[in-house]
């Protein structure tokens, strides 16, 4: 049974062939809606319907995806990395301070510390929002930084 680390571990999403199919298919995306509004209503839309599904589920049921079996409640962590990390990109793009909840980040630190192996230095003082936009490269590491993280500073980013 998989851990949510273990959906970011998988070796293809290092591949440039695996980020080029992922900026396809959402160019793919981006080109069936007529503007920003109807993006935001299919998102919402999508979003709301598996919140249902997933609030009347049994989340510890097996779900199988195709590179093996992962709880549900597992599952749907990955799935709030990816709305979180999205949310980010927005943010930078309307350049406004990221608005991920403290209560998504959370949820998502143990994934990162799983990911990374251990707690990050602490002279780095990162706080949960801060690991997680360096750790899915939304922000690039410093000097100071990769010199602190010693020989994780590869690692980074934990999650693209």
């Amino acid at each position: 049974m998989h851990e949510p680390a273990d959906y970011y571990r998988r070796p293809e999403r290092g591949t440039a062939d695996y980020h080029q199919g992922i900026v396809e298919h959402t160019q793919r995306l981006a080109t069936a809606f007529a503007d920003g509004p109807a993006a935001a209503r299919l998102l919402a839309d999508r979003g709301g319907a598996a919140l249902r599904s997933w609030g009347a589920a049994d989340l510890n049921q097996v779900v199988k995806l195709a590179h093996g079996a992962i709880r549900l409640s597992d599952y749907v962590v990955t799935r709030l990395i990816s709305h979180a990390a999205h949310g980010v990109d927005l943010a930078i793009s309307l350049h406004r301070e990221p608005w991920t909840t403290p209560a998504a980040l959370t949820v998502i630190r143990p994934v990162l510390l799983s990911l990374l192996g251990h707690e990050p230095p602490a002279q780095l003082s990162w706080d949960d929002a801060t690991l997680f936009t360096v750790a899915t490269g939304r922000r690039r590491l410093g000097e100071s930084e990769r010199a602190a993280l010693d020989g994780k500073a590869p690692l980074f980013p934990l999650i693209s």
